[in-house]
């Protein structure tokens, strides 16, 4: 299994977060502009990790149990 079988996010294209929230990695505020960059699952943690670049060019992880 991998992240490509679950296709929420286009890889280059910018999402804006509506609201803060945390994941396991990371936490982000609201209005934060995101870059896609891939995905991946973790078979260990059972959850699938989606990384973005936001507007200073930092890696942002957020991470989703897989059942969630």
């Amino acid at each position: 299994m991998d992240a490509d079988n679950y296709p929420l996010f286009r890889p280059g294209a910018t999402y804006v977060t509506r609201k803060a929230f945390a994941s396991m990695r990371d936490s982000f505020a609201a209005g934060e502009r995101l870059v896609f960059v891939r995905g991946a699952v973790s078979i260990y943690d059972d959850a699938i990790g989606y990384f973005f670049k936001d507007a200073w060019g930092r890696d942002r992880a957020w991470d989703i149990r897989m059942g969630d």
